[in-house]
């Protein structure tokens, strides 16, 4: 899967002077009134010394929409934000980005959940793909890196370790039939030393290049028996 960039940060800056706006109606000092800004952002909340602080409702000026708490001008706490593309973010902020914990749903339809640290994933994370994959694991700036699982639709399940939401390193791979495989991934295939195991109890142990046999290696018959041998051009030779 491609890195997958959560570009709906909407990082915008509150600390602008009160009077650069205009009070519509209500106390925008200390109360509950509507604010408007000269970039076109528009609050109802609110309101302490002047400044935004409390529940409060911010329109931006593109369409998107942040209902939630503020502390001094800023998102700061618990709340949601509706993007114009028709994502949708709940969760914790703190500095006017998402830190903490979290939900974000995509406008695809994805959806991930955990942890966030500047309006990016990271930390202990699930992504759910709408085609029902699901990866969990450690994110580190929206890419899924280090040890994780991936479950599918059709039962197949990888436990192992990523880079850049590929199967990439030491990891084991299960079938609904019963087959498993064991050993080194590489750019999301079977690569390097494993171990296959068949549905009948037969393993295979050796050298994979792109999930299939290559060289060397030798099965395990179920009673046991070892037999060696050397694969070439998608053939098994004994030795």
């Amino acid at each position: 899967m491609k890195t997958i960039l959560i570009f709906f940060s909407l990082i915008f800056c509150f600390s602008l002077s009160h009077a650069l706006g205009e009070c519509l109606q209500g106390d925008c000092e200390n109360g509950h009134g509507t604010y408007a800004f000269p970039d076109g952002r528009k609050y109802s909340g609110q309101f302490k010394d002047g400044v935004l602080n409390g529940k409060g409702r911010l329109v931006f000026a593109d369409g998107a929409v942040y209902e939630g708490d503020f502390k001094d001008w800023v998102r700061e706490g618990e709340g949601t934000v509706k993007t114009p593309e028709g994502g949708e973010y709940t969760g914790q902020f703190k500095n006017d980005l998402w830190n903490g914990h979290g939900t974000y749903v995509y406008p695809s339809g994805m959806k991930y959940v955990g942890q966030f640290e500047d309006s990016r994933m990271h930390g202990q994370g699930s992504l759910i793909a709408p085609d029902g994959r699901v990866y969990t694991g450690v994110f580190q700036d929206n890419v899924l890196e280090g040890d994780g699982t991936i479950v599918y639709p059709d039962g197949r399940k990888y436990a192992g370790q990523f880079k850049e939401f590929k199967r990439h390193g030491y990891g084991s791979m299960t079938f609904p039939d019963g087959r498993k495989y064991v050993g080194q991934f590489k750019d999301d295939k079977a690569n390097g030393a494993g171990t296959f195991t068949f549905p009948s109890g037969k393993q295979y142990v050796g050298r994979f290049k792109d999930n299939d046999f290559v060289g060397e290696g030798y099965f395990v018959l179920p009673d046991g028996t070892k037999v060696a041998g050397e694969h070439k051009d998608g053939d098994f030779f004994q030795k």
